[in-house]
């Protein structure tokens, strides 16, 4: 998926995938200049990763510049990424990154607000991909010229759990000193993971990580972010994790205990992880 210079437009039922291979430094889909386009029901599938070099790096959805009011709601990764040809020495992969300058444009129901919401990644094994060392890191979201700016970053219901790698960073959000920003960081759900290093949220703003539940993060906040109220530290009582449903069980202490501002569908206070707020119909 390439796209430029489109505007305002909702991209829906996406399937990416790379059975071919996906050579180093490549991504799964490339943006750029696009203000208020709304990614819906984005899967990740069947992903070859074919590194030509000892370090390979890959992000796999990634917006250039110029993204003003980017939103991606209900996305997946899971456990179908595998690797052909030779095995590097390191393997950094990211899945999202919102990234460069983007005009200010709120003129619109906040169009300048970055969204990355109920996004699910799970059963993500990368340790055997490299020889010595892998990373995985989910969410970045950076803006940083004078004249350019988004109104703010809302990263909200998204479940990261079960995945395996030597470090993993989940979300990197890096906005403009000189701005008034607004950043909601809330109702996510962040663990269980196989890693030395898990860091939750690392930011060079004020930002207040708040309703969200922790389970073996070795370090919640990073930089300028901050525990806010809210956050639990249980398991999350999935469905069946192991084939995939990280729905949450009758009796899950995540259920109805994420940001009383948001809501279920249904009018309940919302759930944390992907299957609750306001988007959760999928």
């Amino acid at each position: 998926l390439d796209t430029v210079h489109n505007y305002r437009n909702a991209f829906r039922n996406i399937v990416l995938s790379a059975p071919h291979g996906l050579p180093n430094g490549k991504s799964l889909a490339v943006t750029h200049h696009g203000y208020g386009n709304v990614f819906v029901d984005v899967t990740v599938n069947n992903v070859v990763l074919k590194p030509k070099q000892d370090n390979a790096n890959y992000t796999l959805f990634k917006w250039n510049d110029h993204a003003t009011g980017v939103q991606i709601l209900r996305s997946r990764l899971g456990n179908n990424i595998s690797l052909v040809g030779i095995q590097p020495t390191q393997l950094n992969l990211r899945f999202i990154e919102l990234a460069g300058g983007c005009s200010q444009d709120m003129s619109q129901n906040n169009t300048g607000m970055y969204a990355v919401r109920n996004t699910v990644v799970g059963n993500l094994d990368l340790t055997s991909m490299a020889s010595q060392s892998t990373s995985f890191r989910g969410i970045k979201i950076s803006c940083s010229k004078y004249n350019e700016a988004p109104f703010g970053y809302f990263v909200a219901n998204n479940t990261f759990t079960n995945i395996s790698a030597d470090t993993v960073t989940i979300m990197e959000l890096n906005a403009p000193q000189y701005l008034q920003f607004k950043i909601i960081n809330t109702n996510n759900i962040l663990g269980p993971f196989n890693a030395t290093q898990v860091i939750g949220t690392t930011s060079n703003a004020p930002t207040e990580v708040s309703y969200s539940n922790f389970l073996s993060v070795t370090q919640k906040t990073d930089g300028k972010a901050l525990l806010g109220p809210g956050n639990l530290s249980v398991d999350p009582l999935f469905v069946d994790p192991d084939n995939g449903d990280f729905n949450l069980q009758a009796g899950s202490q995540c259920i109805e205990s994420g940001n009383p501002v948001l809501t279920n569908p249904d009018g309940t206070t919302s759930d944390m992880g992907a299957f609750g707020g306001p988007l959760a119909t999928w």
